[in-house]
């Protein structure tokens, strides 16, 4: 006797999204084969502001999309730090008086970059759908579903590296890299930078909380270190631990397997899975993380008070201030 075995599987993310056109609801796919025109790319675009669109359960009608989209961006603010209290002192002044403060300056400029990229990929992670002009709707859900995946890859390394831009800020603009046991002049600056960490700024923290001010920085450091915390392990993952994959993207396997070894212990298969997350959670935990490091970058910024570094006018000469004069953590 002859056994055949057949196995069909799918992912599940084809099934998040139908759309419905004249009271009959479709599968991406099946709606793109129905009503595509080889002669006309934009057919299919243009027909789904007459749609809607059914989201794991959850009905929009075209207009409701877009609002949803405008006010989920209205939702993520953009800063201008560096521009209006940074940038316009930075070479007559800063750099004059205070190199760290020039390079905290330069890296606050950089992490509101960084911020802006995130933004922008968590947007993007964000649109339950896209044009198919784009991403052609022939395929199927999965495919923009796995598009939207790479923006929140995208958007979580970004995150993680505005967390590490605002300890490299304090690291650098109050001078306690100098402290760091690999620390040394011949460093250049670069190398330098790449010393700070948050086990090390912890640690000395711990040894020196009595240093005037301090206890009110680390309370803004703790603030984006506890609220980007998930972010930053996501991030670790995807570097260090065999990356991060998200539920639905790929079809289930039929089966696995375990193997019981001698000494009685089990493993499965599915150890060496990367770990599994629910994307629509991972994008609104981004959502707080960026408000989280745009308030403490702000804060922060507020904390150093760049404006203050300014020259003394002493009659007919300008004079460099004591350190004391603007800076609110002296490091001896």
């Amino acid at each position: 006797m002859d056994i055949k075995i057949t196995v069909t599987s799918k992912p599940e993310s084809d099934e998040y999204l139908k759309i419905i056109y004249n009271g009959k609801k479709y599968a991406l796919d099946d709606f793109a084969k129905n009503f595509q025109d080889e002669e006309d790319r934009f057919k299919l675009d243009k027909l789904s502001e007459n749609c809607q669109f059914q989201y794991k359960g959850k009905v929009f009608t075209y207009k409701e999309l877009c609002f949803e989209i405008n006010m989920f961006c209205d939702s993520l603010p953009l800063l201008s730090l560096y521009n209006s209290k940074i940038y316009p002192i930075e070479k007559t002044q800063i750099f004059c008086i205070d190199r760290d403060y020039y390079a905290a300056g330069k890296l606050v400029e950089s992490a509101e970059k960084q911020l802006m990229l995130a933004r922008f990929a968590l947007i993007k992670a964000q649109c339950i759908i896209d044009y198919n002009v784009n991403t052609s709707w022939i395929s199927g859900y999965t495919g923009i579903y796995y598009f939207r995946s790479i923006e929140v890859n995208n958007s979580i390394m970004w995150y993680n590296n505005v967390f590490d831009s605002i300890m490299q800020i304090v690291f650098i603009a109050f001078g306690i890299y100098k402290k760091h046991p690999q620390y040394s002049e011949d460093l250049d600056y670069h190398k330098t930078l790449k010393l700070c960490d948050y086990i090390f700024l912890s640690k000395y923290y711990g040894k020196n909380k009595n240093i005037p001010n301090f206890k009110f920085l680390w309370k803004i450091i703790s603030k984006a270190h506890t609220g980007n915390n998930n972010v930053n392990q996501w991030a670790n993952y995807i570097k260090h631990k065999g990356g991060i994959s998200f539920k639905g993207i790929t079809a289930d396997d039929p089966f696995s397997i375990m193997v019981k070894n001698p000494d009685g212990e089990s493993i499965s298969d599915t150890y060496f899975e990367p770990l599994q997350l629910d994307l629509d959670e991972v994008v609104e935990e981004l959502k707080n993380s960026h408000l989280i490091l745009c308030n403490v970058l702000e804060e922060i910024v507020d904390f150093i008070g760049f404006e203050k570094v300014q020259f003394i006018n002493n009659g007919d000469k300008l004079v460099i201030p004591e350190k004391e004069a603007y800076k609110k953590i002296i490091i001896d």
